[in-house]
């Protein structure tokens, strides 16, 4: 884990070990890690064939960045800040941290799922209504059993 003192050394370290190509893509996945476990979890609940799948699922990757980038922006937090909460460490040490990371990604699935309606049925946005409520759920238990 990289401290962020110790940021600049760990990037690059990983530079060194990845190349600069694969640097830059373990970045981009780090930072948009929410989209793409987003994406692929609720795929198993999207109607249609698999084509249409990994088209809706591509269009709700590109959402969910989009979204995370505006609510960071607008939250003052940096390009780079972890919405999962289970994997932002901070949030583990303070249940305060916990709850702001908690609303901050509920804000991000509830603008994702305003702007989903172009791609996803109805009945899907219902669905996606339900994985927010487990996914929220899921991050807030597991934030409680690693602060125990």
């Amino acid at each position: 884990m990289c401290l962020p003192w110790r940021k600049r050394h760990c990037r690059k370290s990983l530079k060194e070990l990845l190349g600069p190509e694969g640097l830059s893509q373990y970045e981009d996945f780090t930072r948009n890690v929410a989209g793409y476990l987003t994406a692929e979890q609720f795929k198993e609940k999207m109607t249609g064939d698999k084509v249409a799948k990994e088209e809706k699922s591509k269009q709700l990757r590109q959402l969910m960045q989009e979204e995370t980038q505006a609510a960071l922006a607008s939250a003052g937090l940096p390009v780079d800040f972890q919405t999962l909460p289970l994997l932002n460490f901070r949030n583990i040490a303070s249940e305060a941290e916990g709850d702001k990371n908690l609303k901050l990604l509920d804000s991000i699935y509830e603008k994702v799922a305003a702007g989903a309606g172009s791609f996803l049925s109805a009945d899907e946005l219902k669905n996606f209504a339900e994985f927010r409520a487990a996914a929220l759920s899921n991050n807030r238990m597991g934030l409680l059993m690693n602060r125990r």
